[in-house]
C-alpha cells in the first residue's frame, strides 16, 4: 500500500493497481487515495476480488479497468 500512495501522490507515472494484492481496507483507501490524487495513468486489475459498492466508485472515478499484464 505504501507503494502505491507514493506513485500517486508524488509520482506522474503509470499506476497499475491489482486489488487482489489489497484487504479490503486497503482497497478502500485506495480509492480515497484516488479521490484525493489523480486518475490519469491509473489502471485497475479487481479479479472480481472487490465488491459491489468498490465497483461501483471505480467506475465513478473513470479509471481504467484492466487484467494484470494488459497495460
Amino acid at each position: 500500500m505504501d507503494v502505491i500512495r507514493e506513485q500517486l501522490l508524488y509520482k506522474q507515472n503509470k499506476v497499475e493497481i491489482c486489488m487482489k494484492n489489497l484487504n479490503q481496507k486497503e482497497q478502500y483507501e485506495c480509492i480515497r487515495l484516488l479521490v484525493a490524487s489523480r486518475t490519469k495513468d491509473v489502471h485497475i486489475c479487481t479479479h472480481q476480488s472487490t465488491n459491489q459498492y468498490i465497483n461501483t466508485l471505480l467506475e465513478r472515478l473513470n479509471v481504467e479497468i484492466t487484467s494484470c499484464g494488459d497495460v
